[in-house]
C-alpha cells in the first residue's frame, strides 16, 4: 500500500514539474520587457530613446493602432490626415478577441496595424523580423514599401 502511495506522489510531482517547465517560455515572454528593461508600445507609439541597439532585439509588442476593414496608404501626409483608428489592440493578439459597439469582430476580413517608432538613435541598417502567420501583408517604413508577402486584395 505504501509503494502505491509513493508512486502516485512521484507521478503527480513529475506531472506538476512538467507543466511548470512547459510554461516557462510563456512566463518569460510575459515578463520580457520587465526583465530586460525594454520599452513596450503604448497607444500606438513606442519610444526607443532608452534602447542601445548593439546586439539587441527589440520586440515591438504592446498597444498598436488597428483599422478594421481599412488598408492604410503609408504616405506620411495621408496617415496624418487619415481617420482615427477604430481601436487600440494588443500585439500579438487576435483581433477577433475585440468588440466594436458591442459586436465581436470576426476573424475574417482585413485590417491595418500602425505603430509609430520614435527616438531611435542608430545610423546602421536594422532588420525587421516578421514571422510567417499565413496571411498577406505589406510593411511600410517611412512611407516606403519594405516587405510584403502574398497578395493584399
Amino acid at each position: 500500500m505504501m509503494k502505491i502511495c509513493i508512486k502516485k506522489c512521484l507521478l503527480i510531482s513529475g506531472l506538476v514539474l512538467a507543466v511548470i517547465f512547459m510554461n516557462l517560455p510563456v512566463v518569460y515572454s510575459y515578463f520580457y520587457h520587465d526583465i530586460y528593461n525594454t520599452p513596450k508600445a503604448v497607444n500606438g507609439d513606442i519610444n526607443l530613446s532608452s534602447v542601445s541597439m548593439i546586439d539587441r532585439k527589440i520586440y515591438l509588442d504592446g498597444q498598436w493602432e488597428f483599422y478594421i476593414n481599412q488598408l492604410i496608404i503609408s504616405e506620411p501626409e495621408k496617415i496624418s490626415d487619415s481617420n482615427n483608428s477604430n481601436m487600440i489592440i494588443m500585439v500579438p493578439d487576435e483581433w477577433s478577441e475585440y468588440r466594436i459597439d458591442g459586436k465581436s469582430l470576426t476573424a475574417e476580413g482585413y485590417g491595418s496595424y500602425k505603430l509609430k517608432l520614435t527616438d531611435l538613435d542608430y545610423d546602421d541598417p536594422v532588420t525587421l523580423y516578421i514571422p510567417d502567420f499565413g496571411g498577406a501583408y505589406r510593411v511600410f517604413i517611412d512611407g516606403q514599401l519594405t516587405a510584403e508577402s502574398g497578395t493584399v486584395s
